[in-house]
């Protein structure tokens, strides 16, 4: 049975639910869905609780359910590569599963102890391996999802190449939950890395945009490449996974390449300390703080060089705690900066405004609720709101789930 609890413990944006629920099978979760959307409930899905921060404010909560009840492996083929597993399952339980197989799921995220699978499907987050690995849509073959009139639905299957019937899986990647509650999903996994390698640069911001760009060129790309920028100064980082020769051999590569460029490796770290060299990073830039807003900003990659002068001014210009990262061989960066206590509205509104003006896209990833509150976080409606919209209507006709809190308030 789903226990239920009605002195809900979590808010989303200040915001308590008025009762929560943990279903402990699939069928239960699709139940408690459909009579909460038959009774009119605005209903939020929770996985580890990690992006709560991520969209607009919510009007009310009526319940919030979670899916941590869902976490088991439903079937894992190591010699096929493919793994099934409910929703709820923790990042980190499926990296340990894998890796008694040598084997992997090439994502990293913020708090993979507490990050569900499920959840980071919903908000489509994907971190800095994106560039090498690309992300956790790719790997997505399969899943089952709860719909609000009660049932479960699914599509794909257990079969890499399977191409049959309508791919709600993907569908649900990045929806943040408003189309369905996913129940379970099956992957795609790759076999581990056999090195793992991190490469830092400090020095001029030029120098290392350029040669963060032309290493995006070369034949066997680094897995990640981030630009850090602080009120100190920046620090470019290579990280380079794969065999032990092939990572050999592009360390010699780029320490030539750096030498050319006016560039010098300050520091170099192997395995276990280059893993959590970049799960700090993640961690960081995956917290939530209270006084400050996180922006995420998009630009097309050839203008790379343009979005990182913005975040130097930026960054330089503010307060001691104002800092960004940028992927340039993407186009990605985030942003920290402070909110104005007396107008916060106000602020947000003009720094969307300011952004938007200079970038393609910008997401209030995080920001304090009352400077959010009224305001469409996600910026520029997309090209596809009208099929967003279908979409919406179709498979939640009384848009029980997350209402509001997602792009142009659906």
């Amino acid at each position: 049975m789903a226990r239920t609890d009605t002195s809900a413990r979590l808010q989303i944006d200040g915001v308590s639910p008025a009762a929560t629920a943990t279903p402990e099978s699939a069928e239960e979760l699709a139940t408690v869905l459909g009579r909460a959307a038959v009774d009119g409930a605005t209903v939020v899905p929770v996985g580890g609780a990690t992006s709560l921060g991520l969209g607009n404010v919510p009007d009310r909560v009526d319940l919030a359910l979670h899916v941590g009840g869902l976490s088991h492996v439903l079937a894992y083929e190591p010699a096929d590569l493919t793994l099934s597993v409910e929703a709820g399952a923790t990042i980190t339980s499926i990296q340990a599963t894998l890796g008694e197989h040598g084997q992997e799921l090439p994502i990293e995220v913020p708090f993979p102890d507490r990050a569900t699978i499920g959840g980071v499907v919903a908000t489509g987050f994907a971190g800095p391996r994106r560039l090498g690995d690309g992300t956790l849509r790719d790997l997505l073959i399969g899943a089952s999802v709860a719909r609000t009139d009660g049932t479960l639905s699914k599509s794909g299957g257990m079969v890499v190449k399977n191409v049959s019937g309508f791919d709600l899986a993907r569908l649900m990647h990045g929806a943040l939950g408003t189309l369905g509650v996913l129940t379970s999903v099956n992957l795609k996994v790759l076999p581990a890395a056999k090195a793992d390698r991190t490469l830092l640069i400090d020095g001029d911001l030029g120098k290392q945009t350029r040669a963060a760009l032309a290493a995006c060129r070369f034949p066997l790309r680094p897995t990640s490449i981030e630009i850090v920028l602080t009120g100190a100064g920046s620090r470019l980082a290579f990280r380079l996974r794969g065999t032990t020769s092939g990572v050999d051999e592009q360390t010699r590569e780029l320490r030539s390449f750096f030498g050319v460029e006016g560039l010098e490796v300050c520091e170099q770290l192997d395995g276990a300390v280059s893993v959590s060299w970049w799960q700090h990073l993640l961690d960081h830039w995956g917290g939530e703080p209270s006084d400050r807003a996180q922006l995420f900003v998009r630009v097309r990659p050839r203008r790379a060089a343009e979005l990182l002068c913005l975040l130097r001014e930026a960054v330089g210009s503010g307060d001691e705690g104002d800092e960004a990262i940028c992927a340039p061989g993407l186009g990605f960066a985030r942003l920290r900066l402070p909110v104005l206590v007396s107008e916060p509205g106000l602020w947000l509104r003009s720094t969307q405004a300011r952004w938007l003006g200079a970038t393609d896209d910008v997401v209030f990833e995080s920001a304090p609720a009352d400077a959010k509150r009224g305001v469409d976080v996600w910026g520029r409606s997309p090209a596809a709101l009208s099929v967003m919209r279908t979409l919406k209507h179709e498979l939640d006709p009384s848009g029980a789930l997350n209402r509001g809190r997602y792009v142009d308030f659906l």
